[in-house]
């Protein structure tokens, strides 16, 4: 029951959302909820708290820099409830979010060998942005930010699906639900804010017989018209039962299509290992393309510590439904 009420606490704690960033996209590959909000709590077999790190080009004063704590877990059978807190530093832009997801999980099919829900998930959150400009410099006067207000905060709001069949999986999450609502974008000549799309789909299972894990996904990103991007996953979990400590990798290759940029593609290595209930990564992103003249060498560190509601889960990267005292039904998706 405290654990419950902890997580009612804090997502009643803030009501709003804001757009979604780039840092923030990036760690669908640890949790899902975070793009799409139908994925919040949907995995029952514990209770997930992270922590990221992520910089920019090294060295450079000022250079990006960004830090995200969540959490997510189910309420009940089904319902899920997540939230993540982040600071983002880019330069003279100090950036702090808050949101909160609700997710509403419905069985569509329960047999010995197939298991099939539907989730559905509301996001809300707030965002405050401050730019630490001098205004004395002429230069920024006619930028239409700073026209009115160099400081201010925002609302607005996202919502998605996610499909599951055994290790089968899709979703699709939709931001920016609201019309622009920020005191520091008030100007008429602020472009209008664009609905984002985040589509995802894959496929997760494990070898027979032994505990190594596996799951491929591909994802598509629609920020605008004039920006989308594909990627493509690969996660490998490595468990040994005869220890405390477990090995996993994500693999992750981006293709970014934009007018501005015209193609970049970046590859990502994500190492890490488990112990127990602790989790931790690094995360190094390698760029193939002059792309890394506007958006740098990058890396993330990542740390996680799952809290189980079923002792008979151990670290498993999956749901594991008992549908049968015979037969164990394992929904591999790690979401």
């Amino acid at each position: 029951m405290i654990r419950h009420f902890t997580f009612i606490i804090l997502f009643f704690t803030t009501t709003f959302v804001s757009s979604q960033k780039k840092y923030v996209h990036q760690l669908y590959n640890h949790q899902l909820c975070l793009v799409n909000p139908a994925a919040a709590g949907t995995n029952k077999s514990n209770y997930s708290i992270y922590a990221y790190q992520h910089k920019q080009w090294f060295g450079i004063e000022g250079s990006p820099s960004s830090t995200i704590l969540s959490l997510e877990g189910p309420l009940s059978k089904s319902v899920g409830v997540g939230c993540y807190l982040s600071n983002d530093l880019n330069g003279a832009v100090h950036e702090i979010q808050w949101q909160s997801t609700l997710s509403y999980e419905v069985t569509l099919l329960k047999t010995k060998r197939q298991v099939s829900t539907l989730s559905f998930g509301l996001g809300l959150n707030t965002q405050y942005i401050n730019f630490n400009i001098d205004k004395e410099n002429i230069d920024i006067l006619y930028d239409p930010v700073f026209l009115k207000s160099n400081s201010g905060f925002g609302l607005n709001a996202n919502a998605g699906f996610l499909w599951k069949l055994n290790g089968l999986y899709t979703g699709v999450s939709m931001v920016n639900l609201l019309p622009r609502i920020n005191q520091a974008y008030d100007s008429e000549l602020e472009p209008k804010l664009n609905r984002g799309v985040f589509l995802i789909g894959g496929y997760s299972h494990q070898i027979k017989k032994r505990e190594i894990f596996f799951e491929e996904s591909i994802v598509f990103i629609r920020k605008n018209s004039a920006d989308r991007q594909f990627e493509l996953n690969f996660k490998n979990h490595i468990i040994d039962d005869n220890s405390d400590w477990s090995f996993w990798y994500h693999l992750n290759y981006t293709h970014v299509i934009g007018q501005s940029f015209g193609k970049a593609q970046s590859f990502k290595v994500t190492p890490g290992i488990t112990f127990k209930n602790i989790i931790a990564g690094f995360e190094y992103e390698f760029f193939l393309t002059d792309a890394i003249k506007d958006y740098g060498s990058s890396c993330k560190i990542v740390l996680g510590y799952k809290i189980k509601t079923d002792k008979h889960h151990k670290r498993f990267p999956c749901i594991m439904d008992k549908t049968n005292p015979r037969h164990q039904m394992y929904k591999y998706v790690s979401y």
